[in-house]
């Protein structure tokens, strides 16, 4: 999976994550969570797909380490929302 395959799944995590995070409708909060925790499935995928091409003796370490990094950050973002969401009222699954 070549590096602008991820970035393409990344391209819009920025605004994702204002939306999700302070966005005035819950609608649109709620939204936001579902499309990073969306990416988040497909980046993941994309780190089993750069594991198995690896032990296959194709070279992907800076693919791997951009889909590692993407994955933890978006975890620890979507953690971080679900945790300040309940001050907001509001509840969202990631």
């Amino acid at each position: 999976m070549p590096l602008r395959r991820i970035s393409e799944y990344l391209a819009n995590v920025s605004t994702l994550l204002v939306r999700a995070q302070r966005g005035n409708d819950p609608a649109g909060r709620a939204d936001a969570v579902k499309q990073l925790a969306e990416i988040k499935d497909q980046v993941s995928a994309a780190v089993k797909v750069l594991e198995a091409e690896m032990r296959m003796g194709v070279n992907r370490k800076v693919e791997l380490a951009a889909a590692r990094a993407a994955v933890a950050t978006l975890t620890q973002e979507l953690t971080a929302i679900a945790a300040d969401e309940p001050h907001r009222g509001q509840t969202l699954s990631t």
